[in-house]
């Protein structure tokens, strides 16, 4: 179920930060695969990753 946004996304500027504040800590674990994408993925696209697929 896709729903609209209430503001148009922006790419950051500066680094991306996951799970903190810039004056707070950050996360201090590992990640094995990190993506961004510039659109929502449909059913098909995660069901494509869950199988160790790329999506098309």
């Amino acid at each position: 179920m896709a729903e609209p946004l209430e503001h148009a996304v922006v790419a950051p500027a500066g680094p991306i930060l996951l799970g903190s504040e810039p004056t707070k800590p950050a996360f201090s674990g590992l990640l094995d695969d990190f993506r961004v994408y510039t659109s929502a993925l449909d059913v098909e696209a995660v069901r494509a990753l869950a199988a160790g697929n790329a999506p098309s």
